[in-house]
């Protein structure tokens, strides 16, 4: 199992609107870098200013999370009451039930780990509650959505870096600077012989394999051989090699010393075993005394790995071959990685699955907020171009399909150009437009630039198929009914080339080979994604334990998914399949029976996909590892599916919210569309034929789609079908 711990944690830690606003308001400011809400709600949507998160201990991270946690419940309840747009309360309901989940999983985790949480939101978030509390109408709608994409940006930054700097301190270790240096303490001189013994405390690296310390034999007066502590730095293998102390040589009877076993967070070691002194009568063996990993010359603690033992020289002096207790220097953050060794396998999931999320409800919340404030859709536009440009650029040097080095090539030049219209209208309406990209995208392209041929390629191109969609959903909004002219028709003269980026980033990424691991990571990641916000709001109790299943079974797979990956050195984004992420979007506007109808058909999309996946994989895969992974895998993926199938059948027959909708089971056509359905930027899909009839529907996510789907049918007898949810199908190309 702690051998587990340390190939998870480098694995799993290795691991992108509308109208609103008078025209006038356009002009604003938007400099905003995270001020008080209603200081200036005609700003920003955008923390221009912002720097990358630093990682912090993991204490201080679960506590720290959950205040965030109970300030978003807050702020958001406010919105539910005062906000005036029916996608701020959408998105405040969200916040409300994922921060109350959120904050339920930490409390579980900080009480296996002695964490005191807090019981009321910060200083800070009480005084921008009051100052929403003073807002109204359109007002208090931007403050909120400012807020949100500020504190979302922020957020999604901190869970980053709280990745980074784990996979950070594992890569380290295994190259011998990720370990906490223990300091060397000095041989004690004195009748006691009590010589400093250097006590590493954290330095551990996630999966270093740290040599054994070896606390060497104190030759005192009488030569007692105390055995070396051969600390057990247990890394990857969990195994340390027991230090063997040499025996005294003296007068008297050589008793041996203690082998003293530092325990790394990840495994034991064997007690050192001392040889009997030599002496005149026959040397008694000494005890062998369990370290604790931060008492003497014990291993450093560090929760994913071994520090190495501190090299505490025994004393010399009067006293028998005492070996030295004095203190010596302490490394506590290991390589910098701020405590991040503390972090074990059940931490690693839960913030894995987290970044996920918060990545969801900052996309969403710049849609929301480019819906409401005109400048700040021209904020959201502009970043958003220097992303892909940047990203782009990376592209060029890491792509090894020609298609998709064409791809990257047409995105630096027209979002270049697109940026340059957009600084023009800015300029006119007096809009200040962020010099650099988010700390949060920033930290997105320094992922993907961890892989590359093939792998960089499916990941990419997934990768500009979650941004477009959300870009084309803002823009469409925006172009069809923004209240200021200028910026509606800059939306309108923009949309056509979305949606063509959309549209041939959903084909390309469809074409491209899938790596069994990777695929099966992504998908996983989303089905946790999706499966989380099911698990508070089905409606169905069957779906409700369906979903939780997903949870558990998924998070299980991914972490085997996480060890074989890190056993091969292959590097993990923390992004879910573009299917996942669109299916998410489309979901987490709809409730009631139209949500689980929603839910139940993206389930199926998934696993029809995963099933196709591991059925190649179990006789095609050349790793063998890998081949029987797929083999064992797939009979579960195939229960999810027929499971799956039966739920959706059942819900979908039950209609839609009206009475009489018999047998509607809407299916979303798989594919890029062709432009004619609406954009499926609230649309569930649920008209639909009743009495038996199949509602039909579009997936969004072609030209004019964005990942909701859009229903048709004709409605007969009263009843409405189940909505057309299937996100974009890949095809089930593997390699």
């Amino acid at each position: 199992m702690k051998k587990m711990l340390v190939v998870i944690s480098a694995a799993l830690l290795a691991a992108c609107g509308g109208g609103g606003g008078d025209s006038d308001d356009v002009g604003a400011s938007n400099s905003a870098t995270g001020a008080t809400p209603g200081s200036n709600p005609q700003g920003a949507s955008q923390n221009t200013g912002d720097t990358a998160a630093s990682a912090m201990p993991a204490n201080e991270f679960l506590a720290s999370e959950y205040a965030e946690g109970l300030g978003e419940i807050l702020v958001s309840r406010i919105a539910l009451e005062r906000a005036q747009s029916d996608s701020v309360r959408q998105f405040a309901q969200l916040m409300v039930d994922h921060h109350t989940q959120a904050n339920n999983e930490i409390t579980s985790l900080a009480q296996s780990r002695g964490v005191t949480l807090a019981t009321e939101p910060s200083s800070e978030y009480q005084s921008r509650a009051d100052a929403l509390r003073q807002l109204s109408g359109n007002e208090f709608d931007r403050a909120y959505m400012t807020h949100n994409v500020s504190v979302h940006n922020t957020e999604v930054s901190q869970y980053r870096a709280m990745l980074a700097a784990s996979m950070q301190a594992g890569a380290g270790a295994t190259s011998g600077d990720g370990t906490g240096a223990t300091g060397t303490g000095a041989s004690g001189a004195g009748t006691s012989g009590t010589g400093a013994t250097g006590t590493g405390t954290t330095g551990t690296g996630a999966t270093g394999t740290d040599a054994t310390g070896t606390g060497t034999t104190g030759t005192g007066a009488t030569g007692t051989g105390a055995t070396g502590t051969g600390a057990t730095g247990t890394g990857a293998t969990g195994t340390g090699a027991t230090g063997a102390g040499a025996t005294g040589a003296g007068a008297a009877p050589g008793a041996t010393g203690p082998g003293v076993t530092g325990t790394g967070a990840t495994g034991t070691g064997a007690t050192g075993a001392g040889s009997t002194g030599a002496g005149a009568a026959p040397g008694a063996t000494g005890p062998a005394v369990t370290g604790t990993g931060a008492g003497t010359g014990a291993t450093g603690t560090g929760a994913t790995g071994t520090g190495a033992t501190g090299t505490g020289a025994t004393g010399t002096g009067a006293a028998p071959g005492a070996t030295g207790t004095g203190a010596t220097g302490t490394d506590t953050t290991g390589n910098g990685a701020a405590g991040i060794g503390t972090i074990d396998t059940e931490l690693a999931v839960y913030i894995a699955k987290m970044k996920a999320i918060l990545s969801q409800h900052l996309g969403m919340a710049k849609e929301v907020n480019g819906e409401i404030n005109p400048s700040a859709w021209l904020v959201n536009a502009y970043q958003d171009g220097l992303a892909e440009v940047q990203l782009s650029q990376i592209a060029l040097q890491r792509a090894q399909n020609g298609a998709v080095t064409q791809y990257a090539q047409m995105m630096i030049d027209e979002h270049t150009r697109a940026n340059n219209d957009i600084s023009q209208v800015a300029q006119a309406k007096g809009v200040s437009l962020p010099s650099d990209v988010t700390a949060e995208q920033r930290a997105a392209a320094e992922e993907l630039s961890r892989l590359s041929g093939a792998d960089f390629d499916k990941a990419y191109m997934n990768h500009n198929v979650i941004v477009h969609a959300l870009d084309v959903r803002q823009t469409e909004v925006q172009a069809s009914g923004g209240t200021d002219p200028d910026v509606r028709a800059l939306a309108a003269r923009t949309l056509p080339h979305l949606r063509t980026h959309l549209q041939e980033a959903t084909s390309l990424y469809q074409s491209l080979p899938t790596n069994l691991l990777l695929g099966a990571y992504a998908d996983g990641l989303g089905e946790i994604l999706l499966s989380t916000l099911a698990v508070q709001r089905a409606v169905d109790t069957e779906v409700k334990q369906f979903a939780q299943m997903m949870i558990t079974d998924h998070t299980r797979a991914n972490t085997t998914v996480a060890q074989l990956a890190a056993a091969r050195g292959i590097a993990l984004p923390h992004e879910p399949s573009a299917e996942t992420a669109l299916a998410f979007m489309a979901a987490a506007r709809l409730t009631g029976n139209a949500f689980d109808r929603a839910y139940m058909e993206s389930n199926v999309a998934v696993h029809e996909k995963d099933v196709a996946l591991f059925t190649d994989r179990a006789s095609n895969e050349p790793d063998p590892e890998l081949r029987a992974f797929a083999a064992q895998t797939l009979p579960v993926l195939q229960t999810h599916l027929q499971e799956a199938t039966a739920l959706r059948d059942r819900v979908g027959a039950q209609g839609g919210d009206g009475a009489g909708g018999g047998d509607g089971s809407g299916t979303g056509a798989t594919g890029a569309g062709d432009g004619s359905g609406a954009s499926g930027t609230g649309g569930s899909g649920d008209t639909g034929t009743g009495a038996g009839g199949t509602g039909t529907g579009t997936t969004g996510t072609g030209a004019d789609g964005s990942g909701a789907s859009s229903g048709s049918g004709t409605p007969d007898a009263g009843g409405s079908g189940a909505p057309a949810t299937t996100a974009t199908s890949a095809a089930a190309h593997v390699h």
